[in-house]
């Protein structure tokens, strides 16, 4: 298939810090002939001189909208269309505009109001979860020095809109039970400072992933369930998330493939203590999680699924 890709970020510095802005980009260029575009256009006549092909699509990735802000009609865009949405509740009605006066013939998003989209747009609407890469995140030999583990930034509520949060200041709150916890060897980077929020090297965050016994997840903003979900599977880690909304359930299932806890907190520290004390156990669903990931939540499996949905509705 060839595909005009359209996206700001995809194969930047920036992407290299936030590897979802070019993970299916670079799972689909494997496969297929893929022309990668990063400026804003209004008239695709203005840029097809400049495409090696023909398209057969043309698809508009997650920072189309966070860098350009353009949700006005596309002159001269005469094929398949395909929209992957990233926050779809920022903009929201400038991006249902977007997708209607453009005709988006296909709207993929990781997030659980697709439903939503696909009603309120008359347009086939689905959710795609993100993927990882498996050639940074793989079980790698390191010795366990940690217990638990968590990298990312605070999100405090108060730096975003009322209500973005359905668990408001959860990883701060987790943060406090783990500090009070005896016994216990934690990692654990996390602020609401831009450069001392996270481990920014990707390499060295996958590896200090090896080296836990248990990485926790939370939901970002908007419930976003983000890649790290599948980054820690990948890992072989032990997934230790808060309770998945339906949308999810059958990907991440609780004493399977993750341990999840209640949303409140109420059991944090009772689910944390007894995993750790069940070494089998806790081997058991970090194993049978990494197999998963690898199988079927890899950016190349995620390209797969698209290729194929678009086949069937083109």
């Amino acid at each position: 298939m060839k595909i005009l890709y359209v996206d700001p970020y995809s194969d930047t510095p920036h992407s290299k810090n936030y590897l979802y802005y070019e993970g299916l980009y670079h799972a689909l260029t494997k496969k297929h002939k893929v022309f990668l575009i990063r400026d804003c256009f209004t008239d695709y006549n203005d840029i097809k001189n400049d495409i090696p092909f023909i398209p057969d699509i043309v698809l508009f990735g997650l920072s189309w909208f966070e860098k350009h802000k353009y949700f006005d009609k596309i002159k001269n865009l005469e094929m398949f269309k395909v929209c992957y949405i990233f926050k779809p509740s920022v903009h929201f009605e400038e991006k249902k505009h977007f997708c209607k006066i453009n005709e988006i013939d296909l709207i993929i998003t990781p997030h659980t109001f697709f439903n939503e989209l696909s009603k309120k747009l008359d347009t086939k609407a689905l959710l795609f979860p993100y993927g990882f890469d498996p050639d940074i995140f793989f079980p790698r030999s390191l010795e366990k020095l940690y217990d638990f583990g968590f990298s990312g930034a605070l999100h405090h509520q108060t730096n975003y809109p009322v209500g973005a949060f359905i668990n408001p200041n959860i990883r701060e709150k987790a943060h406090d039970l783990i500090v009070n916890m005896k016994c216990i060897n934690y990692f654990w980077k996390s602020t609401d400072k831009l450069e001392t929020a996270r481990i920014h090297d990707n390499v060295e965050y996958a590896e200090t992933i090896n080296k836990s016994k248990i990485w926790m997840a939370t939901q970002a903003a908007y419930g976003d369930i983000t890649p790290r979900y599948f980054e820690i599977m990948g890992s072989g880690s032990l997934l230790f998330c808060e309770q998945s909304p339906i949308e999810y359930k059958n990907i991440f299932k609780n004493n399977i493939n993750c341990i999840e806890f209640q949303n409140s907190l109420q059991n944090f520290v009772v689910k944390l203590k007894k995993i750790l004390r069940n070494r089998a156990e806790l081997s058991k669903i970090g194993n049978q999680a990494c197999i998963e990931a690898h199988e079927k939540h890899t950016w190349d499996e995620r390209s797969d699924y698209l290729i194929n949905i678009i086949n069937k509705n083109n």
